[in-house]
């Protein structure tokens, strides 16, 4: 029979602060559709898995409250790397949208993300469901579980040394964000700046055609075919940027 004691009470405080960190800054995990209840009730039980493998890996415990307190926002601290890493891709799925959105003229019509709470258009509302349905169906939920549970091999709780971050992997997930915002964009913005380009020669050799007036409607059917034809390419890309989401995110403690 196994006894609970205060320790094994301690070590799983300090594994429920790693994992809550993590449902705070992940995508889906911390979305605001999820219920706080459904929330809390995974950490706990992601906690109560992790907490026996953790046990034999801790050597002493801080006696003083405050010092465990500090202890446990480290570990907050740990999974929110790791869930601010994973959310960096959706964050350049997001900037490739809206810079494709200012350019075909949805950004008039501003609606609310319910993610973030920011301004965003139709273009933007449409990544967002394709990049949360690629996620789920790319495993990326699976992958963001396993670089937790990861975490706790590279930095075991209550560690004497502290985890160290990798500035060279910090950069390349910045750039990653820039790159997944480019490679989204970049066939959007080319066939819209194309038209406009056609648009401009047109007013040049008929002066009496409004261009602005004409050139709205042409600029949103330019886009909008070349996002149906794009999607297959997009769908790609972001599946095989899920599929390193997990390792990318632990690559920022050394991993």
């Amino acid at each position: 029979m196994t006894v609970i004691s205060s320790t094994h009470i301690a070590i799983f405080g300090l594994v429920l602060a790693r994992v809550s960190g993590l449902m705070v800054s992940a995508p889906i995990f911390g979305a605001r559709q999820i219920p706080p209840q459904s929330k809390i009730g995974l950490a706990v039980i992601l906690s109560l898995i992790l907490t026996p493998l953790q046990v034999s890996r801790v050597e002493a415990l801080p006696a003083d409250a405050v010092a465990f307190g500090f202890l446990a926002g480290r570990e907050a601290l740990v999974g929110l790397a790791v869930g601010f890493a994973v959310s960096l891709i959706f964050t350049g799925i997001q900037v490739g949208s809206q810079l494709i959105g200012v350019q075909i003229g949805f950004g008039f019509g501003g609606l609310i993300d319910p993610n973030s709470g920011a301004d965003s258009s139709v273009v933007d509302s449409f990544y967002l469901v394709l990049a949360t349905v690629i996620f789920l169906a790319a495993n990326g939920h699976h992958a963001v579980l396993a670089a937790l549970v990861r975490t706790f091999e590279l930095a075991p709780v209550a560690g004497t040394s502290l985890p160290s971050i990798n500035p060279v992997q910090v950069m390349g997930l910045v750039q990653s964000v820039v790159v997944v915002a480019l490679r989204i964009a970049m066939p959007a913005i080319g066939a819209l700046l194309l038209t406009d380009v056609a648009m401009g020669l047109v007013g040049k050799a008929a002066p009496q055609m409004q261009v602005m007036v004409v050139g709205a409607p042409v600029k949103i059917g330019a886009g909008l075919l070349m996002l149906a034809a794009s999607a297959p390419t997009t769908a790609m890309l972001m599946d095989a940027v899920y599929r390193s989401a997990g390792q990318r995110a632990v690559s920022l403690l050394g991993g």
